[in-house]
């Protein structure tokens, strides 16, 4: 009996110069095509146990939440029984990204680490469906990573897939940090073993994992595709210099705050390294406010900001200026402020300058002189 494809992917990582593609294969030759005459997109070359068959349904027509790897599909995939394997003989640089949609049959049987099961030794990162089915047919994804500084081992994430339909999985990797951001459908799949950047010495609840093991290369030598499903579309770019883009404009809706909710894209939610359930709880920057937080204050949750009063200045006998930071804000809400003087609520009137900060002109009594101002931002419709 065949499992369902057990690690979707396991690779190290490769760049061409620029913001190149390695491959992007289609799957576009004859139905009944053996992996291993599979007409090379690039310079990979496929093996193993994989047919070319026709698409039905057509994952493009399917409503791919996170958008899709290419714009032109061949209308065939890669149908795998046993084990296929695509080696890639793309030059090493410092990012890159692997994308590339899924079709599972069933969950694994189960999950082993390396000194069980030979196929997955000396892999960077592995992903993997999980073991139980939860809401009829989702299954959570799993990451084999680096779980502390002597182990690796499997780490379930936030993020599920869903058995019986086409689904987009997407891999960024750092090789100066040894780090990979993983995605389902275009947003994070994030977990307590997981780091909100590439570079953030401790676990915060992110979508990057660290390497399992160190590569040989800078570079996906190759990737193995495990059990019983289906894969097409598969893209290998990147970067020497920036990291390829990864996410969409698609947007997800997240909680702020309690009873406060904001758009933001999926783009985004990569660039933050969390999740919409991990977004409450995990900091993307040294600010020591969540990425919720800042949010909610109307700050980038990448640029160590906080929310503090920049400069304070009386502007005339009866107000004040208070400057604020303020350099974002979520798709379709506004930042308003709550402002007390001496612990009495008062309506200031707000601008903001060109280099995104927040100046509030709060009044104030001309005869009684002021000990506080406290100032509350929130982002709301």
């Amino acid at each position: 009996m065949n499992k369902s494809v057990k690690y979707l992917m396991m690779a190290g990582a490769a760049m061409l110069a620029g913001s190149a593609v390695a491959f992007e294969q289609h799957f576009g030759d004859a139905v009944d095509t053996a992996a291993a005459s599979v007409t090379a997109a690039g310079g990979e070359t496929w093996s193993g146990n994989g047919t070319v068959k026709a698409t039905s349904p057509d994952p493009y027509s399917s409503g791919l939440t996170g958008g899709a790897p290419t714009s032109s599909p061949s209308g065939n995939y890669l149908n795998i029984k046993g084990t296929v394997v695509c080696t890639n003989t793309a030059e090493a640089y410092a990012y890159y990204k692997a994308d590339y949609l899924v079709f599972i049959d069933e969950p694994v049987l189960e999950l082993l680490d390396e000194s069980e099961d030979s196929s997955i030794a000396g892999a960077q990162i592995a992903v993997a469906g999980g073991t139980e089915v939860t809401d009829g047919n989702k299954v959570a994804l799993n990451v084999y990573c680096r779980t502390n500084s002597t182990q690796n081992g499997w780490v379930a994430t936030d993020a599920y897939l869903t058995t019986g339909v086409w689904q987009r999985v997407t891999l960024m990797f750092d090789y100066g940090q040894r780090r990979c951001r993983v995605s389902v459908n275009g947003v994070p799949a994030a977990s307590p073993n997981g780091y909100t950047s590439a570079s953030t010495t401790s676990n915060d609840g992110g979508a990057w994992y660290a390497f399992a093991n160190a590569p040989t290369a800078d570079k996906i030598t190759s990737m193995s595709f495990i059990g019983s499903g289906n894969i097409d579309e598969v893209v290998v770019a990147g970067s020497a210099a920036t990291p390829p883009v990864n996410g969409s404009n698609a947007e997800e809706s997240v909680t702020v705050a309690s009873g406060v909710t904001a758009t933001v894209t999926q783009a985004e939610l990569a660039s933050w390294g969390v999740s919409p359930s991990t977004i409450a709880t995990a900091s993307a920057d040294n600010s020591g406010m969540t990425v919720a937080e800042k949010l909610q204050a109307g700050l980038d949750p990448t640029d160590n900001s906080k929310f503090e009063i920049q400069s304070i200045k009386a502007s005339s006998g009866d107000s004040a200026q208070v400057v604020l930071p303020r350099t974002y804000t979520p798709s379709g809400y506004n930042v308003t402020y709550s402002v007390t003087v001496d612990g009495t609520p008062v309506t200031p009137t707000a601008t903001t300058t060109a280099d995104g900060k927040a100046t509030l002109t709060v009044p104030l009594s001309d005869t009684v002189g002021v000990n506080m101002i406290t100032v509350t931002a929130t982002a709301a419709e």
